[in-house]
């Protein structure tokens, strides 16, 4: 009951945010003016319509982790106490349903006024996912103010990465490990499981572990 208590905890307090609302409505709108407008090519593509709706569930999928990443802050005071493995497996479970939750609207709108939506999307997207919120799980540990975790976020899985992909080792191996846009490039390309599992999935269990074993149980008075 505790899982389903702080997840539903998490996507309330996600609702409750202004912010929320208006990022939802601002992603909501992107499809609609890209399909009138031209192409997008921010992340992961080439600039055409497909690569452009892989774009739009890598955002929402960021947002909704930032969002959820906020609320987990404002809420440590009841999570710290936890053991570290139940911990991150609660802070990963709601930010995957916040996350999930969020795309799922955005690429759902867009698929109903003609994005060009396949099973691949899919797949990628849920790795993204996965990835995102094992991040966000380790940069619970960080000793931040929860508006500046939720914006150390898209620096570390996005900007980070783009900054070192082009340095001397280590840099390389280090931006796959950080970069959460990496399964929808994978899934896009077409690229075989075995890549996915070699250069993907196993920098999400380590971020997920650092994350656990980062976490000391401590007692955190509630906030007023």
């Amino acid at each position: 009951m505790v899982w389903l208590s702080t997840i539903r905890w998490v996507v309330v307090s996600v609702a409750k945010d202004p912010l929320a609302w208006l990022s939802g409505a601002i992603l909501v709108s992107i499809w609609p003016f890209v399909a009138a407008f031209g192409p997008l090519g921010i992340t992961v593509g080439t600039g055409e319509s497909t690569t452009q709706l892989y774009e739009l569930a890598f955002w929402s999928l960021l947002v909704g982790s930032m969002l959820a990443t906020g609320a987990l802050s404002r809420g440590e005071w009841f999570l710290a106490p936890l053991e570290p493995l139940r911990r991150t497996g609660l802070e990963v479970g709601a930010i995957l349903v916040t996350a999930v939750g969020g795309a799922l609207l955005v690429v759902g709108s867009a698929w109903t006024i003609g994005a060009p939506v396949d099973r691949a999307l899919f797949g990628g997207a849920a790795l993204s996912a996965l990835h995102l919120a094992a991040a966000s799980s380790l940069i619970l540990r960080l000793p931040l103010a929860g508006p500046v975790r939720a914006l150390v976020l898209p620096l570390g899985v996005w900007v980070t990465p783009a900054l070192l992909i082009g340095t001397p080792n280590p840099g390389p191996g280090l931006a796959r490990v950080l970069e959460a846009g990496q399964h929808l490039a994978f899934s896009l390309a077409g690229d075989s499981a075995p890549v996915q599992w070699d250069s993907a999935v196993l920098p999400i269990i380590g971020l997920a572990l650092a994350a656990t074993l980062l976490s000391r149980p401590n007692a955190i008075r509630r906030p007023r």
